[in-house]
Order: structure tokens, then sequence, then C-alpha cells
């Protein structure tokens, strides 16, 4: 006599995290559900923090959009060779959210810059929301930036990398430089003009 198998569809393993994910965020209340999902990430198996990445993304997305940006901050955080591909996945479900996503990942991790060029890579013609996330960030870097920007045509898309990477160098080397002695002779010698030019500012209120 012939067994007959009942033949069932096998649920393939990204659908099995996903689902296993999504269980463990459903009733967490919102302000906790970045740590939650950021856990989550962390505790993964080396192999499978990839897809543990982007599926807790994905399940934040349909649970509560609004934390996605404190989702990716945490991420970096927590799992900092993941912080590249969380602002990639977040940025293509949530394309609107790409400056708070910029802005929150970066402030997060202000070493991982990079995930801003991961960022722009998904959603090229958005290089200036991201760069203006960058700069609520790193402040420092307003104007090195704001100077690469200006030398693109208006309307095409930024080259965000290289002017990233530009932006760092030149604020980097402006930092490091040290004072050169002919300019803090200079500051003096208008600093003295500026006493000379104006007695009552040097000797004092007059009675």
């Amino acid at each position: 006599m012939l067994g007959f198998a009942l033949c069932l569809p096998i649920p393939a393993p990204a659908e099995l995290q996903f689902s296993k994910i999504q269980g463990e965020l459903v009733g967490v209340p919102p302000p906790e559900i970045p740590v939650r999902a950021a856990n989550v990430v962390s505790q993964a198996d080396t192999n499978d923090k990839e897809s543990a990445t982007t599926n807790v993304l994905l399940a934040v997305v349909e649970m509560n959009p609004c934390t996605v940006p404190s989702t990716v901050a945490q991420i970096a955080r927590t799992s900092p060779t993941m912080a590249s591909l969380a602002a990639a996945t977040a940025v293509s479900l949530q394309p609107n959210q790409v400056f708070l996503i910029t802005k929150a990942s970066v402030g997060a991790v202000p070493t991982q810059i990079g995930v801003a060029e991961s960022a722009s890579q998904v959603y090229p013609s958005a290089g200036t929301n991201i760069l203006n996330g960058v700069i609520q960030s790193i402040p420092v870097l307003r104007p090195y930036i704001d100077t690469l920007v200006a030398k693109n045509p208006p309307g095409a898309d930024l080259p965000v990398a290289a002017i990233l990477n530009q932006s760092t160098m030149m604020a980097l080397h402006h930092l490091s430089a040290p004072k050169s002695p002919a300019t803090s002779s200079s500051e003096q010698m208008h600093s003295g003009q500026d006493e000379s030019a104006n007695p009552a500012a040097s000797s004092g209120p007059t009675h």
C-alpha cells in the first residue's frame, strides 16, 4: 500500500525569520522598538546578521514607520558593520524619511559617515537631503559641503560620496593646520590698530 504525503509549501528561511522577528516586536511600545529591534540584529549569528537587519526593518516599517530613523541609529550603535545596510534598506523602504534616517544614523555614530553614501546609492536624487542630514549631525562640515555642492550644476544628482570624502579631508586639513607666526602677528597688529583707532576702548570709561 502506498503512503501519500500531504504536500504543503515550506516557508523560505527569510520568511521564517521575518515571522519570528515580527512576533518579537508585536506589542512593544513604540519608544522601545528601536532598542528591541537592534537587539535582534546584534544577537543574530554572524551569517544571519544581514538578513536579520533587512527583516527587522521590514517589520518596523510595517508596525511603526515613524520609528525607522531611530531604529537605524540604534543598529549603527550596536552593530556598526550593519550600519550601511540598515541605512540603505531603510531609505529603500521609506524614501520620504531619507533626511531623518541620515541625520539619525550619522548622529548616532559620526565615524559611520558611510551610511550617507549608502543612502545616496539607493536614492541618488536625494543628495541634497542626505547631505543636509550629515550637516545637521556634523556641523563642522557645513562650509566644505556647501562649497563643493555649489560647484555642481543646479538640479543634477549630487556625487554624495565624493563630496563627503573631499569635505572630510578639507575639514581635517583645516583643523590640523598649525597657525603660522605671520598670521598671529597680523592678528596682533590688527588688534593694536583697533585700540589706537579707538583710545576710549583701551583707556576705560571717562567721567
